[in-house]
């Protein structure tokens, strides 16, 4: 006899997160996946097997609530607070071994491309750089004077700076794979 195991909620959140154009936080996955196992068990009081058919839409609706959070905010962030988590952002690129350079972005953070690391840009030569803007959240850019961005989903806090050089980190090191190579 065969046994099927069910995936668990952040491996359901994890999963449906992939099929984004966007990179997601692990608060945000955490959080994401506490509502879905909450979703979950009001399903199975009401008689739904956890694997019951028409119940995945319930990991699509708990990710993207839990996104939607830390997305745009709900009123514009002052200039000081911006100040302070990009100077978190920076200290956090720092930590995770990376080389913060000029950016080409005003309201952003950029490193250089990591020794082993893929690059970018129309030479090759270039970084990735992070904005966090007044009215949007975290986006992910190739730090050239143009180019296309990517939402990061996580916290606008010191916390989820770290978050995001985390995921930046990861990027530049080709640990994850590179969205401006994977959603052309």
């Amino acid at each position: 006899m065969t046994t099927t195991v069910a995936p668990s909620s952040a491996d359901r959140i994890t999963a449906v997160y992939a099929a984004q154009r966007a990179l997601y936080g692990p608060t945000v996955i955490a959080e994401a996946s506490s509502l879905l196992e909450d979703l979950l068990a009001t399903a199975a009081r009401h008689g739904y097997a956890q694997g019951a058919e028409g119940l995945g839409w319930l990991a699509t609706s708990a990710a993207e609530t839990a996104a939607d959070r830390y997305g745009r905010p709900h009123a514009d962030r002052a200039v000081g607070e911006l100040a302070i988590l990009r100077g978190a952002l920076r200290a956090a690129l720092g930590d995770e071994g990376l080389t913060v350079t000029r950016c080409m972005t005003p309201m952003g953070v950029a490193v250089e491309p990591a020794p082993g690391g893929p690059s970018w840009g129309p030479d090759g030569t270039a970084g990735l750089a992070v904005a966090l803007w007044a009215n949007a959240g975290w986006e992910l850019e190739v730090n050239v004077p143009r180019t296309r961005s990517f939402s990061i989903v996580a916290p606008a806090t010191e916390d989820g700076a770290r978050e995001v050089a985390a995921l930046v980190r990861d990027v530049a090191l080709g640990v994850r794979p590179d969205p401006f190579r994977q959603w052309r």
